[in-house]
Formats: structure tokens, sequence, C-alpha cells
């Protein structure tokens, strides 16, 4: 994908979020991390179109990750090491736009469950009824907590799994949980999946719980090509 496509998919992204939330919730987002993947000859630094187009948000800080730092898994594990003074993280790729505001329906969530982590996207919704829950919070917030696969996961010392819940799509997350469950393997042989799936997996095994927020509140972009191409 070129430079400029990038460039554009990350400026819709943020965009959308904008005109998505009010000003007051907006405000409800504490700092704001961008890191920008290291890529030889390709990818530019945003940062200056970033500042230009979002004047209004000071508490942003970008990171341009250079040779020593490839890899999506350290980008996540960057992530991590920042989260120590912060409630919850809220995890949002390019990728994705926001298409509906949620940020006030997902702290809803996240202050009266337990839940682990909060999905915006409708993935796992089709998993078969038996292991979904719908549920609503006191205030009607809606959303749906999705249980484990029975038939291949237990929590026992030697749990094993089918795909854990835990997924990078956009979500909100218990920042201190996170970071218990340590980081995300960066050996080069576990991209793009299995870093993923080793980190789901411990992540079950501290206990965690998984939900979806109803509707949903984030899609993929148009033509979005993913970077594991």
């Amino acid at each position: 994908m070129s430079h400029g496509n990038r460039r554009a998919e990350l400026l819709n992204t943020m965009r959308s979020l904008h005109e998505q939330h009010a000003e007051a919730d907006r405000d409800l987002l504490g700092d704001l991390f961008i890191i920008n993947e290291y890529d030889p000859g390709r990818r530019e630094d945003y940062e200056p179109v970033v500042r230009s187009t979002f004047p209004s948000r000071p508490d942003l800080t970008f990171i341009q990750k250079g040779p020593d730092a490839r890899g999506q898994a350290r980008t996540l594990n960057m992530i991590l090491d920042r989260l120590g003074s912060y409630e919850f993280w809220v995890h949002w790729e390019e990728s994705y736009v926001c298409t509906r505001p949620f940020l006030r329906q997902a702290l809803d969530v996240m202050e009266t469950t337990e839940l682990t982590q909060l999905q915006f996207t409708p993935n796992w919704l089709d998993v078969g009824e038996s292991r979904l829950v719908r549920k609503s919070t006191p205030s009607g917030t809606a959303f749906v907590q999705v249980l484990p696969d029975s038939n291949t996961c237990h929590y026992g010392p030697n749990a094993r799994f089918g795909w854990p819940l835990y997924s990078l799509m956009p979500s909100i997350n218990r920042a201190e949980f996170c970071r218990r469950v340590g980081h995300f393997d960066e050996n080069p042989r576990m991209w793009p999946v299995r870093f993923e799936r080793d980190f789901g997996t411990r992540w079950l095994r501290q206990g965690a719980t998984k939900g979806v927020l109803t509707p949903a509140a984030a899609q993929v972009q148009p033509n979005h090509r993913s970077t594991h191409h």
C-alpha cells in the first residue's frame, strides 16, 4: 500500500473517532499514543500531518519506530510498558473506522462489569447462541458476553485452547490485567498469528472474560490491505 493510502487510512481513522463523538465525549480519552511501524524505504513519518490535522490534541504522543523496534509484537509491548498509570486501554488500528459513538457506553460496561475486554466489532457473535450471553448495564448499554469453547478450553495448569477470545481488533481493555499477562512474544517465527494466540492463551488462563458491544461501533476501511500481505 502506498504512502498516501496509509496516510489516508490513519487520518480517516482519527477523523471518524473525532466526528462520531461530541467534545465532552472526546474528553473522556486520556493520552493518545500513535505508534508507526518501521518499514524500510516506504513508511513516512506521519507526525506532521497528524498534528496539523488535529491541533486540539496536545496529549498526542507520536512514536516513529526504527529498525531495532520492528514488528507488531514490539509495538504492543511498547503500549503495555506505557499502561502503568491507566485503568483502561482503548486499542485501535488504522485499518478500522469508527461508525458510531461508543466511548461512554464502553466505559459504562467496563465500570459496571468484570469484563476484561470489550470489543467494538461484531466478530465472535457467530460462534453459536450457546456461547453468547446477552446482557445490558443498569443504564441500558447492550453487550454480549462471549463464553470460551467448553470443548477445547479449561483453566487447569495444562489448559488447552482452540482459539482464545482475546483479539487485537478495536476494543477497550483493563490495562493492569493486560500488563499482568505479560509481554507479547517478539520472536519473528511467531508472526503474524501465533504471537497473538500465545498472549490470548495466557490471558484466558488468568481468568479473562470477553464481551462485544452491540451494535458494533467499528468496521474495516474499504479496500484496506493487511500488512500481513
